[in-house]
């Protein structure tokens, strides 16, 4: 499996699609899987929801619920959900054409289950020479009364609207020399996000990049602005830190893909909840597998932070609650981990500017996963290894990532699952994402800190956390 698509709350259930070869564990033709869960932690899988046909493979795009029946799908007491798709014609490919992508639509209207293709499909055909033409997300705006579409093409973003979901029309382009380039533009997404401080809103823009990531590979930038229903615009100020930076990362690690917002959630107050795909196309075919390849990384939550130059998205997991406290302490603290999929919290107080921590991660036959923070280069750090007789080309062994607040206090979450750690800085101003593959099971985790006193060293085993995450996907589903 590769980027989530179509994510979408209806009818009480949290709807998964994504990009997916069911005959084997490598890229190839594409089909949308499907999973659906009720409180985003456990999962049920239902058959694929979209395959291939003679005219071509099923690419990303997203789901809406057609609530006034714009399209016109849904007969008297049904409810239509739209999937609006890149159709991706390998015969076309092949001939050089430039029109290989278009974007097409299908429609349930037994709550996700049966997938019709439209008739009158594409929807959106391919204007010509572009070859690289898809991932439509689709989202009503309600001041304008009317759905937009972000499309990505090459390495742009083109805003499309339409009356009905079917007929869409040129709104504006986006981005041709803005950010980070030298790699497609994809799985784009625009949605509103709250700021922590103020509660206003701003709209924000997403664009995954590949190749071109922060730690090479696959990764996602953002931008944030103004979306007046026609075209979106950034804010000064995030111009200002893209000419500082080069781009706004949504995660410093390797593995964090094609994030997209769900769609439909009942309580708009509690922000969007995005979800990305855990791996990186440099070397996403290439890592161990065991009858499966990918997985997805924890859903979050976002807000907008303010940093010293602007503001910074900050990305929250759902899912983490300590349950055990170890005691505040100086020097270092070591805890016993009874599975691989654990969750810890940190909270350091830093008692001068060289203030830093090594957390090491061990167990038996295991390569070491270290994580540490640098005070004096204000810079977090992960170094992961591979077991003896494992190599795989373009992997990255040592990730750098930077601080993005001058707080005395280190506030860490980090979720330990099995190859896999998400790491959320200072409450989530700095995300690393990063997979690792061992040779053994981790199931020790050591801290050792330096100018600074631990306040808190928490961890829990992940399945003790399903109550509390469900609670909390309550208030917004």
């Amino acid at each position: 499996m590769n980027d989530p698509n179509g994510l979408v709350w209806f009818d009480g259930e949290y709807h998964l699609f994504y990009q997916h070869h069911p005959a084997i564990c490598v890229w190839g033709p594409m089909h949308w899987g499907h999973a659906v869960s009720t409180d985003l932690v456990s999962w049920t899988h239902l058959p694929v929801a979209l395959a291939p046909d003679a005219a071509g493979t099923i690419f990303s795009g997203s789901v809406v619920v057609d609530q006034a029946n714009t399209a016109g799908f849904a007969k008297p007491g049904e409810t239509a959900l739209v999937a609006l798709y890149t159709l991706h014609d390998p015969t076309g490919k092949r001939a050089g054409t430039g029109r290989h992508e278009s974007q097409c639509l299908a429609y349930s209207v037994d709550r996700g289950r049966n997938w019709t293709k439209y008739s009158g499909n594409p929807v959106l055909p391919n204007p010509g020479a572009r070859p690289d033409f898809r991932d439509p997300k689709v989202f009503w705006h309600a001041p304008t009364a009317r759905w937009i579409m972000a499309l990505a093409a090459g390495d742009e973003i083109v805003f499309y609207w339409s009356p009905d979901l079917k007929d869409w029309h040129v709104l504006s382009q986006f981005g041709k020399a803005l950010g980070a380039h030298g790699g497609v533009w994809e799985c784009p997404d625009l949605m509103e996000v709250s700021f922590d401080d103020t509660g206003a809103t701003r709209w924000v823009l997403f664009v995954s990049l590949n190749p071109g990531g922060v730690q090479g590979g696959s990764g996602t930038q953002y931008f944030y602005g103004d979306f007046d229903g026609e075209s979106f615009t950034p804010s000064p100020d995030c111009l200002e830190q893209i000419a500082q930076y080069g781009a706004l990362w949504l995660d410093f690690g390797p593995d964090h893909y094609a994030a997209v917002s769900f769609s439909n959630l009942p309580d708009a107050e509690a922000g969007p909840v995005i979800l990305g795909w855990m791996n990186n196309w440099h070397y996403g075919q290439s890592v161990p597998e065991a009858g499966w390849r990918g997985t997805m990384a924890l859903p979050r939550t976002l807000s907008l932070v303010r940093v010293k130059d602007g503001y910074r998205l900050a990305s929250r997991p759902l899912s983490i609650h300590p349950l055990l406290d170890q005691p505040a302490s100086d020097g270092a603290a070591g805890v016993r981990l009874d599975r691989p999929d654990t969750d810890i919290h940190l909270s350091l107080k830093a008692v001068s500017p060289q203030a830093g921590f090594r957390m090491i991660f061990s167990g038996p036959g295991a390569a070491d996963l270290v994580f540490e923070f640098d005070g004096a280069t204000e810079r977090y750090t992960v170094r992961r290894a591979l077991p003896d007789g494992l190599t795989i080309d373009g992997f990255t062994h040592t990730i750098f990532a930077p601080r993005l607040t001058a707080a005395d206090r280190l506030q860490l979450s980090v979720h330990l699952d099995h190859g896999s750690i998400e790491i959320f800085a200072d409450e989530g101003l700095t995300p690393i994402t990063v997979t690792h593959f061992l040779g053994g099971a981790f199931d020790r985790v050591a801290l050792t800190v330096s100018q600074a006193r631990i306040e808190k060293f928490s961890v829990s085993p992940v399945e003790k956390l399903a109550s509390d995450t469900i609670r909390t996907a309550a208030r917004i589903g």
